[in-house]
C-alpha cells in the first residue's frame, strides 16, 4: 500500500503537543519523520502511564516517528542540523520566535543552505508583533481568546481551563494544511517557504459569531436553546447512548404552520412556541428499547446505515 506524502522528509524540532500533532499526521500519511530532541528528552517522556517503556502521551504524538538527540547548544550542533536541512523537505518548530535564531539555525540561515525547505513554526502569537517574545501554552491562549470566559461564566462558576488543549491541536491542524499547500507550491516554483502559526491568531479565526461582536456580553439567564440538552442514558443489553434533543427543525416546521397574526402588536404577545424535548420524561415513556426504537420514539430519525 502507498502513501501520498512517501518520500517527503521531514525533521521535527517541536515539543509536547502544537508541532508534533502535525509531525504525527504527516507521518500517518507516509512521510519519513525525524523527531531531534534534546538531551534530557521531550518533556512528555515523563507524563502518563508507561506502556511497553513508552509513555503514552509521548507515544500518542510520536508514533512512526524515528529519534534524534542533538544538543544545540553544543560546538558542532550548527554544522550538523545543516547536514539534515540539506537532505530534508520539512522543518517543524515551535520554539518562541528568537531561540532558532540565536542558535544560528533560524529560518533565513536554512534557506541558504536548501532554498527548497518548508519550516513550520508555531508559536503562541506568531513571529511579529509585540507580543511575539511572549511564551504561551495553550491555557493562556484560552483565557485571552475568551474561551475560558465562555466556558465558565454561568452563576458564580469559577474559571477554568478546558480539558482539552484546543489551541496545540487546532495550530497543527491549520499548519498542516498550509504544509501541504507549500508542498504543491514548492512543486511549480520549486522554492520553500516558512509558515508561520500563531495560536491566537488560529483561536481568534476559528471562533464563531459570539466574538465577531467585538464587545464583552453581560451574564444573564440562560434563553431557550436550540439544543435543550445532552444526556447520557441507558439503552437496552447494558449499553449507554447519548441523546441529543434538538427541536430546531421541528420548531421551523410548526412556525410555518401556524397562522399569521393580526399585527405587530398581537405578534409581541405571542411567545414563540417552546418545542424543546425533555429527554428524560421521553426517555421514562420509551424506557430501554434499544438506542434506534428509542430515538424514532423521541421525535428523532435513527442514524443512517
Amino acid at each position: 500500500m502507498s502513501y501520498p506524502l512517501e518520500g517527503l522528509k521531514v525533521l521535527d524540532f517541536s515539543r509536547v503537543l502544537a508541532g508534533p500533532f502535525a509531525g504525527r499526521m504527516l507521518n500517518d500519511l507516509g512521510a519519513d519523520v525525524v523527531k531531534v530532541e534534546p538531551p534530557d528528552g521531550d518533556v512528555t517522556r515523563l507524563w502518563g502511564k508507561v506502556i511497553a517503556d513508552i509513555p503514552g502521551y509521548f507515544h500518542q504524538q510520536n508514533v512512526g516517528k524515528r529519534n534524534i538527540c542533538i544538543d544545540l547548544r553544543a560546538v558542532g550542533a550548527k554544522d550538523l542540523v545543516g547536514e539534515l536541512v540539506a537532505q530534508a523537505d520539512i522543518l517543524i518548530e515551535n520554539y518562541r520566535p528568537d531561540v532558532m535564531g540565536r542558535l544560528g539555525i533560524g529560518y533565513e540561515a536554512l534557506r541558504r543552505i536548501n532554498p527548497r525547505l518548508i519550516q513550520l513554526s508555531i508559536s503562541g502569537f506568531g513571529h511579529n508583533g509585540p507580543e511575539s517574545r511572549r511564551p504561551a501554552y495553550a491555557p493562556v491562549v484560552h483565557a485571552e481568546a475568551g474561551l475560558t470566559h465562555r466556558s465558565s461564566r454561568r452563576g458564580n462558576i469559577p474559571y477554568r481551563d478546558l480539558p482539552l488543549s484546543v489551541a496545540d491541536t487546532n495550530a497543527s491542524l491549520h499548519g498542516l494544511v498550509a504544509l501541504l499547500s507549500a508542498v504543491i507550491m514548492r512543486s511549480r516554483t520549486g522554492r520553500g517557504q516558512h509558515i508561520d502559526i500563531a495560536m491566537m491568531d488560529v483561536m481568534a479565526f476559528s471562533s464563531d459569531g459570539n466574538q465577531a461582536i467585538l464587545r464583552q456580553r453581560r451574564p444573564r439567564a440562560p434563553r431557550r436553546p436550540r439544543v435543550r440538552r445532552r444526556r447520557r442514558t441507558r439503552a437496552a443489553v447494558g449499553r449507554r447512548q447519548v441523546v441529543l434533543a434538538s427541536a430546531l427543525r421541528r420548531a421551523r416546521s410548526r412556525r410555518r404552520r401556524r397562522p399569521r397574526p393580526a399585527g405587530p402588536a398581537e405578534e409581541a404577545r405571542s411567545p414563540p412556541p417552546d418545542h424543546r424535548v425533555d429527554v428524560r420524561s421521553a426517555r421514562s415513556r420509551h424506557p430501554l428499547r434499544g438506542p434506534r426504537r428509542g430515538q424514532a420514539a423521541v421525535g428523532q430519525p435513527p442514524p443512517a446505515r
